[in-house]
């Protein structure tokens, strides 16, 4: 009886441990459903219905990106696309007299994720150009802007579609994440070169427009951290607590100088990876079509708005670019100079979404205006 207890009594502690350990995590898990339930309830979602992308495939952009008349809300705001497919009041085809025309090429600060048409970053371009520079009316900027495009794909637009609206002068906004490959390779430029068309890859469909891939090839895109944020991403995308942490985490790692995610993805990139070198020969590629159809083309660097006092992400990210263009022969306006100082929190669309707010977009306009009536052959001769 006493060798059977002795056997018995070391296991109570190890039982007791369990049974503590698997109250907590059960008052963890409860204490954090209860406190999304109330997230929920404080911080409602902000609505999204409809869907606006062609259901058809449109792997190189002969065709508009939008349905066209369609209509959905976005973060909340009813989105409408024009005729011709695009986020932006009703044009035509061909120019209207003597009216000089911009398409704006970019990812979804250009589109304006939660913003209507007015608010944009192309319609604020287009008020400024009018007022500022005297040229009341004389000038449409269109908006070719569409969530999740890389440089390459709006290369391809540009290409494919905005130039059969015959633009006097393309601008494409560069944003941080355009070194992701959505799916596509060097080798896809370099086919799209020759043809302005794309074949499928041995009979595999790639991914397309509004699908995100991993930036490609560059030290440390594999690593567990990397691993770990992706997982995350995922996750938070779910959890409205887990957004309200991050969003409150990552504020003060970037106030600390420290951002885990970006800076991997960004520090250990170089000019060399494969995400940098298609981004950067789409841009020089779009350059000399632009030269041979005789329209002026001009880079805009858009810089992410979370930090706005410092060089930081100025430093890793927008100089690349702007060294890259000067050595090219690339017109470019780095915005990055015209935020610095000013609050973060009053550029984003909502405390939820990181995307240019109106007013983010009124100074990116404001800039780009300047810049233009400064260096724009085509506007000097109006």
């Amino acid at each position: 009886m006493k060798a059977n207890s002795d056997k018995i009594l070391p296991d109570r502690p190890k039982r007791r441990l369990l049974i503590n350990v698997i109250i907590f995590l059960v008052t963890v898990i409860g204490l954090f459903a209860a406190t999304e339930v109330v997230m929920r309830l404080m911080l409602p979602s902000q609505k999204n219905e409809g869907y606006l992308w062609r259901p058809e495939a449109n792997r190189d952009y002969r065709k508009s990106i939008f349905e066209p008349d369609a209509e959905a809300i976005n973060l909340g705001v009813l989105t409408k696309i024009n005729s011709l497919g695009l986020k932006n009041r009703e044009t035509t085809l061909e120019k209207a007299g003597n009216a000089t025309r911009i398409a704006v090429f970019g990812d979804s600060f250009v589109y304006g994720d939660g913003l209507a048409i007015e608010d944009t970053y192309p319609s604020w371009l287009e008020q400024s150009l009018d007022s500022t520079c005297g040229l009341d009316g004389a000038i449409e900027v269109i908006n070719f802007g569409a969530g999740g495009l890389n440089t390459f794909q709006e290369a391809m637009y540009a290409v494919n579609y905005g130039m059969r609206f015959d633009p006097d002068i393309i601008i494409l906004v560069w944003v941080y994440n355009d070194i992701e490959m959505n799916g596509y390779t060097l080798e896809d430029l370099e086919f799209f070169q020759k043809s302005h068309i794309l074949t499928q890859d041995g009979g595999k469909k790639r991914q397309t427009s509004g699908q995100s891939g991993k930036i490609g090839s560059f030290k440390g895109s594999k690593s567990f951290t990397i691993r770990f944020w992706d997982f995350y991403e995922k996750v938070k995308s779910k959890s409205k607590l887990l957004y309200f942490l991050g969003m409150r985490t990552k504020e003060l790692l970037q106030k600390m100088g420290l951002n885990l995610k970006s800076s991997e993805r960004i520090i250990y990139s170089d000019l060399n990876s494969d995400g940098f070198r298609l981004s950067f020969n789409s841009l020089t590629y779009l350059a000399d079509e632009c030269r041979e159809h005789g329209i002026e083309f001009h880079v805009v660097v858009y810089p992410p708005l979370q930090k706005l006092d410092d060089d930081y992400y100025n430093d890793l990210i927008n100089k690349k670019v702007e060294r890259f263009c000067r050595e090219n022969g690339i017109a470019c306006l780095n915005l990055f100079p015209h935020y610095r100082g000013k609050d973060p929190a009053k550029m984003h669309v909502s405390w939820m979404d990181y995307h240019p707010s109106s007013y983010a977009n009124e100074i990116a306009a404001r800039a780009t205006e300047r810049y233009l009536c400064i260096h724009s052959k085509v506007l000097a001769t109006l």
